[in-house]
């Protein structure tokens, strides 16, 4: 009844719209509070987004927002609203009808020198409360990281100025996975379930109801309900997609140091049919924190980026985060982290086989790599201001420095082990070499844990013997003094990216920050990827070609050299693939020297493509693709 009614009143008010120009609205003059009026009845939820908008006027132009009869902003919630609230917002042609059917949904407008928030409901309503804080420079992480937002001298909401805003995906959460982490108490996940609501989530889901470290208890439910969040079983949910931040494959092999890479999420997102139920399996959210975001907002609107406009989400993210300077500088650095700990995370890398005799030493190469980087980022610390610190810190420089360190503490670790002799380890150097710089390594990353002691607790390395403090000093090296170019240790073999294509057919989209490319390609059933090479191995021996797709799923395509079929390829993608990031297809083939052309043809749909590599040695043992950038 109250749609019809809201129908007639729009058909009664068919006023025109030079009657009701629009103005620039002054919400805040540099010295008066922020104000706004709320309609008589409304959900607990709505309160409690009045409350954090107040707040975050306070924040950003020193005074709290103030509820006032005649104010500048004027809040309405449809499902509340009275007969007289319904006629006033059809006298302003608020175009009610394109949303009061739709949950959640909110519209925001200029009208008559006001600012309009209609939402469809309590959350609703919240949500366009919330959105009006993000347009005033507040970040939904703000209860997190407390960073505080840039201080502004006027708020003016723009003539002509509308949004309706409705949810792409009908409910949208996160799954909390217990990662052995300090079980926090009502007051910690506050601040989670303010982040969820400024991000628009409206479920937390547990996997487990004897879990102790997921908070069951009523006390809890009635704090989430205040946030307009329901706490549900994941049992009990039906067509539901849980995409896995906090782990790859399940929960025994969990992600407690890196993070996804941002294409990963957009698209498994993309390719998702789901349109129900997301969840995103997280363990703390400043752990995940750009990935959560671009959730949220995918989740909320499926085409709020694209792979062309990914990169400047993120970049945009960290300027938000940290500031334009500081996060301009991040961007470069962060792309890097990505595409290192896309290549192998260290959370896995005791099953990675890193060979220390290929291409000039592709274990120390990587080592070195990720060292340089972890000092890059060390040299823009003075850019941190002191209120950001913490935020810097648990969000940037300790998985970048964590992952170094780790990094070096495995493979070094590894390195020793392969190279000491039962019962002489210590009378070798090598291998005593190989485990200081292990130790060493283990040792920056107690000094990380120690600035910040809820983060998770890393292991000692396994060694083939102890190390006194004394040995680890005086046996510890820089190793990428000795290292050569590349390029001039590659010999017989061709490796190029995915996205080093010389022709490709209508509908290819490369995909930023994602594989050990950190820009794999999507290609469409029947699309082609062709690739013009030289071999210049005069052997009359066969080599191999080596296909690295991202295994997220079963990929069907066909290898062509030359204009000739030598493989229909269909992958299984297996645990050690998910781990490593790649699934690698070998086929043998002879190639005499000379200009060759290498065509991959999908023959499923969306195949992605990562690296590929032609190699003289079919029997190599070795870890990362050569690929000279």
């Amino acid at each position: 009844m109250k749609i019809k009614y809201i129908l007639s009143i729009l058909l009664i008010f068919t006023l025109s719209s030079t009657s009701m120009k629009a103005q620039d609205v002054v919400w805040f003059n540099g010295s008066q509070a922020v104000s706004y009026n709320i309609q008589k009845k409304v959900s607990p939820v709505v309160q409690t987004a009045v409350e954090l908008f107040s707040q975050d006027m306070k924040a950003v132009t020193g005074y709290k927002a103030e509820q006032e009869k005649d104010a500048k902003i004027e809040i309405y919630q449809l499902d509340k609203a009275s007969k007289k609230e319904f006629k006033k917002l059809g006298s302003e042609l608020i175009p009610i009808k394109k949303f009061i059917a739709c949950k959640e949904s909110f519209y925001i407008g200029n009208r008559d020198k006001k600012i309009i928030i209609v939402g469809s409901d309590g959350i609703g309503t919240a949500y366009g409360i919330l959105e009006l804080s993000q347009m005033a420079g507040i970040s939904p992480w703000k209860d997190i990281t407390g960073i505080p937002p840039v201080k502004q001298k006027y708020l003016i909401l723009k003539s002509g100025f509308q949004t309706i805003q409705t949810p792409g995906i009908t409910r949208r959460g996160i799954l909390i996975v217990n990662q052995n982490f300090p079980i926090p108490d009502n007051k910690d996940y506050e601040n989670t379930l303010k982040l969820l609501l400024r991000l628009r989530g409206d479920i937390i889901v547990t996997n487990n109801e004897n879990d102790k470290h997921f908070p069951g208890n009523k006390s809890f439910h009635y704090l989430a309900a205040k946030y307009g969040i329901s706490v549900e079983s994941e049992k009990n949910l039906k067509d539901i997609t849980v995409l896995p931040l906090a782990y790859v494959q399940d929960y025994d092999h969990p992600l407690n140091i890196t993070k996804r890479q941002p294409g990963y999420i957009l698209e498994n997102l993309k390719q998702s049919k789901n349109k129900k139920v997301w969840i995103a399996a997280i363990h703390i959210p400043h752990a995940t924190d750009y990935n959560i975001n671009l959730f949220f907002n995918l989740a909320w609107n499926p085409i709020y980026t694209d792979e062309s406009h990914l990169t400047e989400d993120y970049q945009q993210w960290l300027s938000q985060q940290f500031g334009s300077i500081l996060g301009s500088k991040l961007f470069p650095l962060m792309t890097e982290y990505y595409r290192l700990s896309g290549i192998c995370k260290p959370e896995f890398q005791a099953k990675a086989d890193f060979n220390s005799g290929e291409f000039g030493n592709e274990l120390d190469r990587y080592i070195a790599t990720w060292e340089s980087l972890a000092k890059r980022l060390e040299h823009e610390d003075y850019l941190v201001s002191p209120e950001n610190k913490k935020a810097y810190f648990t969000s940037i420089k300790y998985p970048v420095l964590a992952s170094a360190y780790t990094t070096k503490m495995h493979l070094e670790a590894q390195e020793a082990r392969n190279i000491a002799r039962p019962g002489l380890f210590y009378n070798d150097t090598e291998a005593l070499e190989a485990a200081a710089n292990s130790m060493k390594a283990f040792q920056q990353i107690q000094k990380l844990s120690n600035e910040y002691p809820d983060l998770p607790i890393i292991k000692a390395p396994e060694l083939p013997g102890k190390l006194t403090d004394k040995q680890i000093q005086q046996y510890s090296t820089e190793r990428d003094e000795d290292l050569q170019p590349l390029a001039s240790e590659l010999d017989h073999v061709v490796a190029l990216n995915a996205n080093s294509y010389t022709n490709t057919t209508y509908g290819t989209t490369n995909i930023p920050l994602l594989g050990h490319s950190n820009e794999a390609v999507n290609i469409p059933q029947n699309g082609e990827l062709t690739y013009n090479f030289m071999n210049e191995n005069v052997s009359d021996d066969s080599g191999v070609v080596r296909i690295a797709t991202i295994p997220e799923a079963s990929y069907s395509y066909s290898i062509n050299i030359d204009g000739q079929v030598i493989k229909h390829v269909t992958t299984q993608p297996t645990l050690a693939d998910k781990l490593r990031g790649q699934t690698i297809t070998t086929v043998s083939v002879y190639l005499p020297s000379g200009e060759h052309t290498l065509t991959l043809k999908a023959l499923s749909s969306n195949v992605i493509f990562d690296q590929w590599m032609y190699d003289d040695d079919k029997d190599r043992i070795f870890y990362v693709f050569p690929v000279t950038y």
